[in-house]
C-alpha cells in the first residue's frame, strides 16, 4: 500500500506502509500534517 499527501504548492509526500489501519496512517499525518489543515480522504474506514 502507498500513502500520499499532497501539499497545496503541489509537492506529494508518498511512503509505503504495510497496512491502511489508523494505528499505522495516524503517525505519518501527524508528522506530516500541520495542526488546523483541512484533510480531504476517499473516506475509507481504517480501524
Amino acid at each position: 500500500m502507498v500513502t500520499y499527501v499532497v501539499e497545496l504548492q503541489g509537492k506529494i509526500v508518498a511512503q509505503v506502509v504495510p497496512d491502511v489501519r489508523a494505528k499505522t496512517l495516524m503517525p505519518i499525518m501527524y508528522e506530516k500534517v500541520l495542526p488546523g489543515t483541512n484533510v480531504y480522504t476517499d473516506e475509507l474506514a481504517s480501524s
